[in-house]
């Protein structure tokens, strides 16, 4: 029984956070929309998964190629969903060549699988062929290959997709940093967790795919745990991802408006300026880059550049700066004031922000200040 709802809940899950999904998703919230279809996949994975260890092989004949195709999609569709987010203005259709070895596999293994083996000869593939078969019909060799290289690809895939998912959240921190005067909420810090966590147990199952713990430790279930554990991290995904609102914003670096014939840095500088100290924007805790442009009638690109190489600084270092600035002047004023009170007040989204930012720029705490005051 215990055994049964293992193998049984990685295909029921899924299938209810993507019905939830579905039902939550506006019709332009295309990353949502795409979990939705992609924990779909997930739920066909382990129902597969379940016929398989159940020894079910006349039912999972049926399965086999499709099987073979969706767990090459795990990990390069975990990080589609990812593009999807942090690239709201990219068309699905560029992203699709990260299916492409899912497609060949697919196409490799069912036109050996159908045309060139009966059931029965199926069914003797599935059973042996993980624990060094000796077959002397050609297809089913050539099948054997397939399903060799099959696994060499998903190796591959662990270690390439855990590369471009690093850079590509390093990519958009900085960006939402160049937009956002208080990014944390937008850096997407859990996927950093769940990209570790989807590798490190991804390359376990794949390896003991590869060595076969039934032959090497007398026990199948060592494969069992690890494919668990992806089912939780995935569900994982989708419980985020339900809970991700879209971040629109974004989509206007792809609509930049057209830059202006000529600009005066300098003048932008002093203008940048003045509109901080008098006006001081950076009391307000959702404070973006557009506000900023509006005020001073140009675009982020100029705005973005100029903070970047005037000041060396981001976006929002540089608001933080003026933020900080207000921090002391406050703690001056009242040492005992809370730092609760005083983050809201300046803008800051929480204490913990204004404490790392007050040590990263300072080179000191809020305590430690405190004692020289």
């Amino acid at each position: 029984m215990i055994k049964l709802i293992g193998l049984l809940s990685p295909v029921i899950v899924p299938l209810i956070l993507s019905g939830l999904l579905f039902l939550s998703s506006e019709r332009k919230n295309i990353p949502k929309l795409y979990l939705a279809a992609y924990m779909m996949v997930i739920s066909y994975v382990f129902l597969a998964n379940a016929f398989y260890f159940q020894h079910n092989y006349y039912v999972y004949t049926w399965l086999h190629s499709l099987h073979i195709a969706t767990v090459l999609m795990i990990y390069p569709g975990a990080y589609v969903y990812i593009i999807l987010l942090t690239s709201p203005d990219l068309r699905f259709s560029r992203l699709f060549i990260h299916f492409i070895p899912a497609i060949f596999f697919f196409f490799a293994s069912a036109l050996i699988f159908f045309p060139f083996l009966s059931q029965e000869e199926r069914v003797v593939f599935l059973a042996e062929y993980r624990f060094n078969p000796d077959f002397t019909k050609l297809w089913m060799k050539n099948l054997y290959y397939v399903r060799m290289a099959n696994i060499v690809v998903l190796f591959l895939q662990v270690f390439v997709y855990l590369f471009l998912t690093i850079k590509e959240l390093s990519k958009h921190r900085k960006v939402v940093a160049d937009i956002f005067s208080n990014p944390e909420r937008f850096q997407l810090n859990w996927l950093r967790f769940f990209n570790l966590a989807l590798a490190l147990s991804a390359f376990v199952s794949v390896f003991l795919y590869a060595v076969n713990p039934a032959k090497l430790f007398g026990d199948e279930r060592y494969l069992a745990y690890p494919l668990l554990l992806i089912a939780l991290i995935l569900w994982f995904l989708g419980i985020m991802g339900n809970n991700q609102t879209m971040m629109t914003d974004l989509e206007k670096i792809g609509e930049e408006e057209a830059e202006p014939k000529k600009i005066d840095e300098p003048e932008l500088a002093r203008k940048l300026t003045k509109y901080f100290e008098e006006e001081k924007p950076y009391l307000n805790t959702d404070l973006k880059i557009w506000d900023v442009c509006s005020y001073l009638g140009t675009n982020r690109t100029y705005i973005s550049n100029l903070i970047n190489q005037h000041y060396g600084q981001n976006f929002s270092g540089f608001v933080n700066t003026y933020r900080l600035k207000e921090v002391r002047l406050r703690l001056e004023k009242d040492p005992d004031i809370p730092l609760k009170i005083i983050s809201f007040e300046v803008g800051f989204g929480s204490v913990s922000t204004l404490s790392r930012a007050f040590s990263s720029l300072y080179k000191q705490s809020i305590s430690e200040f405190k004692n020289t005051l």
